[in-house]
């Protein structure tokens, strides 16, 4: 069982799960990059991994080879503290702190997402939520009518919200649902987030400017050209902006020519776009445009 997403918000039981083998990256839950596996040492006795003669045969060092990764191993055991000591009561163990911990934190996220989808809710047609699961973890992922999702992300970012876009290896889904490759803007709930954070997400998603061109809908090819205003043959190339690029709003750029290839950022829809144009003044005058820089 892969449990990388699922660990960052709930106390993993293996055994009641009736899973064998379970799996998660510590990353997710305050750690360091690093795997980790879990399973019953007698199972794992009946794995034998290809290795060198040399290398033992214990468990579950057969597996770990050469020298271990300390610094992210004591990482991970901090991070396991520290998720332990959020509201650990009356424990008198690890496993037991862990597990009141982990309910306070189910309940903390949960209010959080309730109150994200309240709001989420007053966008009416305006956005769709394609997480709707009855039992879930705390994150969302949404697109917008007429909105790219690395438009989206990348306006939120410069508001100091975080918001990535993409399909987040989940391609075929993706395609399946009819998001394309770029799938769709994703928002989550973690252990230090508070109802103020989710009221700025809220804040800068009903700031999103409208009247953008629709967003091309496409599987499995490439993406196509969006048209704009300064475009109305698709020459630019769409492109997703990242969340710490800061957009430039520039009035005064067209698309006429193909004699330089410039970046910058649609000034009626705020679309960024890849232009190969020979740049110019919407105004009359000066009759030499000012330099553009990349």
């Amino acid at each position: 069982m892969a449990s990388v997403h699922f660990a960052a918000h709930a106390l993993v039981d293996r055994s009641a799960l009736g899973a064998d083998f379970v799996v998660c990256s510590p990353y997710k839950l305050l750690g360091p990059h690093c795997a980790v596996l879990g399973a019953e040492p007698a199972l794992l006795e009946t794995i034998r991994p290809d290795k060198l003669e040399p290398s033992t045969n214990k468990v579950p060092e057969r597996f770990e080879f050469g020298t271990l990764p300390y610094e992210l191993m004591a990482g991970v055991t901090a991070a396991v503290e520290v998720l332990a000591g959020l509201a650990p009561g009356s424990a008198s163990t690890r496993r037991e702190a862990l597990a009141a911990s982990f309910a306070e934190l189910h309940a903390h996220e949960a209010e959080l997402l309730a109150r994200l989808e309240r709001g989420l809710a007053e966008f009416g047609d305006r956005v769709t939520v394609w997480s709707r699961a009855e039992r879930r973890t705390p994150t969302l992922l949404m697109t917008f009518a007429g909105r790219a999702a690395g438009e989206e992300s990348a306006f939120l970012a410069e508001r100091g919200v975080h918001a990535p876009a993409s399909n987040f290896y989940g391609l075929e889904a993706s395609r399946a649902l009819g998001l394309g490759d770029e799938g769709g803007l994703r928002a989550g709930i973690a252990p230090y987030t508070t109802a103020a954070e989710v009221d700025r997400l809220l804040e800068g998603l009903r700031t999103l400017p409208r009247g953008c061109p629709p967003r091309p809908t496409h599987g499995s090819g490439p993406a196509r050209p969006t048209p704009s205003p300064h475009d109305p043959q698709g020459r630019g190339t769409t492109e997703r902006a990242s969340q710490s690029t800061r957009l430039n709003r520039v009035s005064w750029v067209t698309c006429e020519g193909l004699s330089s290839s410039t970046v910058r950022t649609c000034s009626s829809c705020m679309v960024r776009r890849t232009w190969s144009a020979r740049i110019s003044m919407v105004r009359s005058t000066p009759a030499r445009p000012p330099a553009i820089r990349p």
